[in-house]
């Protein structure tokens, strides 16, 4: 039976651009703690989520990536003006008080056609306004439209799923054990891994350190913290380990990544 909606709340909200012209071909790979909704102006985006196939997002096309997902972006630049203009929105959202708006629906990597001049207009509003109603109210609208393309995943024990997940992006700072969060959700640790893996693709302590990775990333581009600091507010004690960590999964180092120009 599919979800009713009774309520949607943004919990995060926030949006960027991008206008430069030296960056044709340069390579980026990224997860975020949230939804992104991006869109290329003018050049283009190729576009890999989780080592899966690359999708081109140009000519104002529009790309969606899910939370804690791996990215892999390679920018190009317009033909005919040798820029790349782009814009992004990341979401943070709710769906019934407490489940997270991408453990309960998967959406299209590339948005389709028809749906284009409305997410546009949405994303004017979230991008373009300087008044905190106006963003609001242009990203729910957005959210309307992502939810038409919509479909909703077969989650198992939704209930204990995101619970775990609040939990773990609550206390992600902290130690975390498998046996922790399976006794917080009443479940033994092979249950726990099995549902938690069917929800995610990942097990709970992937999930745990990809998260971390992402609240890492973040910090390295929007903070002038250390790479010891950021280790230790991203929930890793061992700074060494941090850091081979990170470039495991992004392929540049802390201090390579901050100072990398791709966005």
């Amino acid at each position: 039976m599919a979800m009713r909606i009774d309520s949607v709340a943004i919990e995060q909200l926030s949006s960027g651009s991008l206008d430069c012209s030296d960056i044709e071909g340069v390579r980026h790979i990224k997860a975020l703690p949230f939804l992104s909704v991006v869109q290329a102006l003018d050049g283009s985006y190729g576009i890999s989520l989780g080592g899966g196939p690359e999708y081109s997002a140009g000519g104002g096309g529009i790309f969606v990536a899910p939370a804690n997902v791996r990215q892999t972006i390679t920018h190009h630049i317009g033909a005919a003006t040798g820029r790349m203009r782009a814009r992004w929105v990341f979401l943070g959202a709710t769906v019934n008080g407490r489940y997270p708006l991408d453990l309960v629906f998967s959406f299209p990597t590339l948005l389709p056609d028809a749906l284009l001049p409305g997410i546009n207009s949405a994303m004017d509003g979230v991008c373009g306004s300087e008044d905190v109603c106006d963003r609001m109210s242009a990203a729910y609208q957005l959210i309307k439209l992502l939810l038409r393309t919509a479909q909703e995943k077969p989650v198992r024990r939704l209930d204990e799923v995101a619970a775990v997940l609040s939990y773990m992006e609550k206390n992600y700072r902290e130690d975390i054990t498998v046996a922790q969060l399976a006794a917080m959700a009443y479940m033994s640790e092979p249950g726990l891994y099995s549902a938690f893996r069917a929800a995610t693709g990942k097990s709970p302590i992937a999930y745990l350190n990809d998260y971390r990775l992402s609240q890492a990333s973040l910090l390295l581009k929007t903070t002038g913290l250390s790479v010891k600091k950021i280790a230790a507010e991203s929930g890793f004690g061992d700074p060494l380990y941090f850091s081979r960590m990170f470039k495991r999964r992004y392929a540049l180092s802390p201090r390579e990544y901050r100072n990398a120009r791709a966005l």
